[in-house]
This record gives C-alpha cells, structure tokens and sequence, in this order.
C-alpha cells in the first residue's frame, strides 16, 4: 500500500487547524478563569476576627440605598455584640497579586444559634459591591464524587482556592467545640484551614456557573478532609428566618 502524500498546503492547512484549536483552548481556559474569579474569588471577604464570608446581595433598596448582606458562621462573630467589625474585600492585578483592600464597617443583624450561621449587613449604602455569589437551590441533591472548590483565608493569610469532592452529607456523632452533634453536615476533601470558617464551599451548575452550596463551621484536627459545612437548604432556612428581622435579601439562588 502507497503511504499517503502530503502537499505543503495539505501541511500547512493541518497546522493552521492545529494552532486554531490551541487559540480556541486557550480562549476557553481565560474564559473560565474569569468566570472562577467572578463567581467565586471576588464574592468571598475576610471578617477582622481571622474569619471568611461571602457576599450573597448588594443592590439599592426601594429608597435608592443600597443594602449589602454578607454570609458567614455565628462563632466568626460570638463576641461581637451590638458593635461594628470590619469586613475586608480584596481586589488583584493580572498577577494575582493583592493590591488592594477595602475596609468596610458591618453590623450583625441575624443569627442562627442552632446551626452556626450569621448574616451581616455593611454600614455602606452607596456602593454596590458587582461581585455576588448565587446560592444554589434549597432542594440540591450533592452526588458523591462531584467537583467542589472552598474558598477562604486559612489562618489569616490572602484569599485561598481549594480543590476536592464531595464525599458525604451525614450525621457527626462528635464534633469541635461549638459544633452541633447529630446534625447533617455537608462534607469534602477540599484542604481548610482556621480562618476558612465562615467561607464558601462552590460547586458548578449544569450551565456552567459556580453556586454555593455550603457554609464552613468546623474541622476536626483527627485527619485531614473533616470540615464539616453546613448545607445549602440549611441556609436558606436561616435566610428564611431572618425575615422578620431584617426582610429576606433578594440573594441570588441559581435556577433549575
């Protein structure tokens, strides 16, 4: 049998494809690092007590002010009181480096006592904050094995992003201080650390955005991948409760 033969333009036409696909891919991967950054970087903030939160509303109420509701764990908040904390936002050049932080002043306006979760709303009311996570829905059904990302600041350091699965949404017989036994808990691997409490757990949506299903309350320091986050449908029953204190926030809660 005759090998085949190629012309130069056979080559040429072959290489340019090749290259096409390269540029396409390459596209692709920016496409979705702005999408990660977007969805899931920018929406997770640092609280003054070495903790994590997220920001799940920033838009103008019915009188024009806007009102700006962060997400995050009632222990990341014990000891604030009636009083004011800081809750700091960053902001990254091209090289992920942080250039800078904005400090913004907040109050606690709802907690959860039976399930570790608070909300807080910034003194701020002229500035909407672009950047918001969307909550997954209520009735999410995790499946083993799926993709999870944590996002936070482990012992105080500059925002991280972790990798994992999901592994289980079960009952923990014991627990760290604070934590509530014989409650179902959403578990992954995605590593944490002190400093992640009160951060975001992510997974990504059938099309393709990055919701957040969870709510990081506590690890235990027997091994490696015990954090323990308290589930979606948890939180929204929190938000749920909070009306009649503050009015549910219109949270963006990814259809189906």
């Amino acid at each position: 049998m005759n090998a085949p033969r190629f012309t130069i333009l056979d080559v040429a036409l072959f290489s340019g494809l090749l290259l096409l696909g390269s540029g396409y891919a390459m596209s692709a991967e920016r496409s979705e690092l702005k999408r990660i950054h977007a969805e899931m970087l920018a929406p997770v903030v640092q609280l003054e007590h070495n903790c994590s939160g997220s920001v799940i509303h920033s838009a103008p109420d019915n009188m024009g002010r806007v009102e700006t509701f962060i997400l995050t764990a009632k222990h990341c908040v014990a000891d604030v009181g009636a009083h004011q904390l800081t809750v700091n936002i960053p902001g990254f050049d091209a090289d992920s480096r942080l250039v800078r932080e904005i400090a913004y002043k907040a109050t606690v306006i709802a907690r959860y006592d039976a399930h570790d979760l608070a909300l807080l709303k910034l003194a701020d009311t002229e500035t909407v904050l672009t950047d918001v996570v969307s909550l997954a829905p209520a009735d999410l059904k995790m499946q083993r094995g799926e993709d999870t990302w944590a996002v936070g600041y482990p012992v105080g350091l500059v925002q991280t992003l972790t990798v994992g699965i999901f592994t289980s949404r079960n009952t923990i017989p014991w627990g760290p201080e604070g934590v509530t036994r014989d409650f179902e808990y959403f578990r992954a691997t995605a590593d944490v650390a002190p400093g992640n409490s009160g951060g975001a757990l992510f997974r990504q949506a059938d099309d393709g955005r990055y919701e957040q299903i969870g709510v990081l309350t506590g690890t235990a320091k027997a091994g490696n991948h015990l954090a323990l986050w308290v589930p979606i449908d948890v939180v929204h029953e929190f938000l749920a409760r909070a009306v009649p204190q503050v009015g549910r926030p219109a949270v963006t809660v990814a259809s189906r």
